[in-house]
């Protein structure tokens, strides 16, 4: 809320209403055109009498009813694809790669449009749950901002082109580097425990014995294998089973919430949280921040996590 400059005070919805952007105008000026000088300044009643009248009447126009369009059928259906009637796929989703976990998913599709992820309940890390990662990953599909044809970088410049463009130049390009045995060429990918990527990686070892693959995490969890390496002499990667633990102690981690297989971890830790038939799992743990695993422990010790490795 400010004040303004003869009304006293004006009330504003967003900060790029109140810093008054070009970029709100547009936004102005698309939704409400001829308007756009009443909208972004002072109200007088009248004024504001005038902009309600048009804000209803844009309303109204929103809630007509589409023009009917005719929708055509398939030319040549796929078998047991009924138009309208939803299908099913199971998948997985992968979370840090080798350091991480996959779990499996099931996906709702609409005639080709997929619209819901849920838990894949024969997948032992799902069991029939889905983690909000995996649910939200859908939402990339429709992102308005996302990229809807093939760029091309140019000193800093990203220019359309299209994937003829991209095989020319490939062809050409992977030729001298095959002959060079790919010397100069590195690969940057996110790390991944999938057969099928080693496959590949085999095959593009093979091709350019020099290159480069380098994997790469925006948050790794290397401490895992690091630590199995030290203890085991193999950078192995630890399996939690909750289930089977009488006493859990976290030292400034969060298992049911922020790991790879947060999902898996969570129906193991709540079985033993539960205590029937059985004596129940006593939980410990300290850190800096209150986690959700720390919020469901016996005890919790708050710590500055510089503290936790000494």
């Amino acid at each position: 809320m400010v004040k303004g400059p003869s009304v006293g005070k004006a009330y504003w919805r967003s900060l790029d209403e109140l810093a008054d952007t070009p970029e709100f105008r547009v936004l102005v000026e698309k939704e409400f055109p001829g308007l756009a000088e009443e909208l972004t300044s002072p109200q007088t009643r009248r004024a504001f009498l005038k902009v309600m009248g048009a804000s209803l009447g844009v309303a109204g126009l929103a809630a007509c009813r589409w023009p009917k369009e005719t929708i055509l059928p398939f030319a040549h259906r796929p078998e047991d694809r009924i138009p309208g009637v939803p299908q099913q796929y199971a998948t997985a989703m992968e979370l840090n790669g080798l350091n991480g976990a996959a779990t499996g998913l099931l996906v709702t599709s609409y005639d080709g449009r997929p619209v819901k992820i849920e838990g894949n309940p024969l997948h032992p890390a799902s069991r029939g749950a889905a983690s909000a990662v995996a649910q939200a990953s859908l939402l990339e599909l429709y992102d308005p901002d996302r990229s809807r044809q093939v760029l091309r970088r140019d000193g800093g410049q990203a220019f359309a082109s299209s994937w003829d463009e991209f095989a020319a130049f490939a062809g050409g390009h992977f030729a001298a580097l095959r002959a060079k045995k790919g010397a100069g060429l590195a690969v940057l990918a996110e790390d991944s425990s999938s057969p099928s990527l080693a496959r590949l990686r085999q095959r593009f070892a093979e091709t350019f014995p020099e290159a480069m693959w380098v994997p790469w995490e925006a948050i790794p969890r290397d401490d895992g294998r690091l630590a199995a390496a030290r203890l085991f002499g193999e950078p192995l990667r630890p399996l939690l089973r909750f289930d089977r633990a009488d006493v859990v102690l976290c030292l400034d981690a969060d298992p049911i919430f922020d790991h790879p297989a947060a999902v898996a971890h969570a129906r193991d830790f709540a079985a033993r949280r539960r205590g029937e038939g059985g004596t129940m799992s006593r939980v410990y743990s300290t850190g800096a921040v209150m986690s959700l695993t720390a919020a469901a422990a016996d005890q919790r010790l708050a710590v500055a996590s510089s503290r936790v490795a000494g």
